[in-house]
């Protein structure tokens, strides 16, 4: 019988301690994310601030799709560093493999009109998908147009009409 009462009274106060770090908890995961410096510094116009945080964020975290992307649009504007196409493609592929669709549209729609990387119908195709999969707007229309392509097969309305939907 005290061994029931030991059980029970462990038990409540178990519970008593699970309710009382609830509210911290709760707070824990409200907490607003982390500012991202580095595109604040975009959206203020500082790029070099901007490609230093970035470049931060990726030295934490070389996955960090959306710094790689960032980095890539400011070579693709030549923002607080030299314009340049090729650097640019490098980066948004990078952003894109770490699965940005902006980063897999602009490296996609890049390949397939050869903009700063070579022209490569099948690469084009396959990143413009990787940007669809994520429901990018202008890579499901552009994906929409190379169906109704089809590189000389007859087109496939089908597939085409179905990309334009979405």
């Amino acid at each position: 019988m005290v061994d029931c009462f030991a059980s029970l009274a462990m038990t409540a106060f178990i519970a008593s301690c699970m309710l009382s770090l609830a509210p911290a908890a709760r707070a824990a995961n409200d907490a607003p994310p982390a500012p991202d410096f580095a595109f604040g510094a975009y959206q203020r116009g500082d790029y070099l601030v901007a490609m230093k945080e970035a470049k931060k964020r990726i030295a934490a975290n070389p996955k960090d799709a959306a710094a790689l992307t960032l980095i890539g649009q400011l070579y693709l504007e030549g923002a607080g560093v030299g314009r340049d196409l090729s650097t640019a493609m490098q980066w948004f592929k990078r952003g894109a493999d770490a699965g940005d669709k902006e980063a897999a549209y602009l490296y996609g729609a890049a390949a397939l009109n050869g903009a700063g990387a070579p022209k490569n119908r099948a690469l084009a195709r396959a990143y413009l998908e990787k940007a669809a999969a994520q429901d990018h707007p202008a890579a499901l229309h552009l994906i929409g147009e190379l169906a109704l392509e089809n590189e000389g097969a007859p087109s496939d309305f089908g597939r085409a009409s179905d990309y334009f939907r979405r």
